[in-house]
């Protein structure tokens, strides 16, 4: 489970990878100056520097994941020529490019659908099969956070929760989910992923699939 971040970096699709079903977590609380609708890419492909790549949204923090609306115009048309400015001429650029670029444009008109779309796009170019997916909102309307884990794993018939080092380890309450049926599970990014080139920086995937090749970033993700 886990919320729809936009063009995230590689370890959150190797989390996905190693799941059995995954829990688009769309109906909480929309974070403003978060990763819902925006991701690091360098500033160029021989530069070591990062830069925040930004998805205009329609944002408030007084609505949910779902009800986040695009900002009307030519968003992921300027959004395109951004990516292929900076990544044109990244040595594996064209392999991984066409698939997202066809995601991109299709018009959209809600901020989840667009991150949907987009980590459905980059299994396929990985040519890895996903987990089913799910949203939150319809398997569950709880805002108690143990209760909603609880009942969506309890649909989906599921008894354990994966979740990755960091915020999520202090976040639950375990104990709390052990009462409800749910053991979580820490998921950590291996060595090797950790000290892949554009992985420790919190760079989005699509840094390693233009900069290293499919073929690696999908050894990467599988790795885990």
């Amino acid at each position: 489970m886990h919320q729809p971040h936009f063009l995230p970096w590689l370890p959150y699709f190797a989390k996905i990878a190693s799941a059995a079903h995954f829990v688009v977590l769309d109906n909480v609380q929309y974070r403003r100056y978060y990763y819902q609708a925006r991701t690091r890419v360098r500033v160029s492909i021989r530069s070591e520097d990062t830069r925040w790549l930004v998805l205009p949204v329609k944002s408030s923090t007084r609505l949910l994941i779902c009800d986040i609306r695009l900002m009307e115009g030519e968003t992921l048309k300027r959004l395109k020529k951004d990516l292929t400015n900076t990544y044109r001429r990244a040595p594996y650029f064209e392999a991984a490019w066409p698939t997202i670029e066809e995601t991109l444009s299709v018009s959209y008109s809600h901020l989840l659908d667009v991150n949907i779309a987009l980590l459905r796009a980059v299994f396929s170019i990985l040519c890895i099969s996903p987990p089913l997916f799910h949203l939150c909102s319809e398997l569950t309307e709880s805002q108690d956070r143990e209760l909603r884990i609880a009942e969506a794993g309890n649909a989906l018939k599921c008894g354990m929760l994966l979740v990755g080092w960091g915020g999520s380890v202090s976040a639950h309450d375990q104990e709390a989910l052990r009462s409800q049926g749910i053991t979580m599970v820490h998921a950590s990014a291996s060595e090797v992923l950790g000290d892949s080139p554009g992985n420790c920086t919190g760079l989005t995937i699509l840094d390693t699939m233009f900069l290293h090749g499919v073929r690696q970033t999908a050894d990467l993700v599988r790795m885990t």
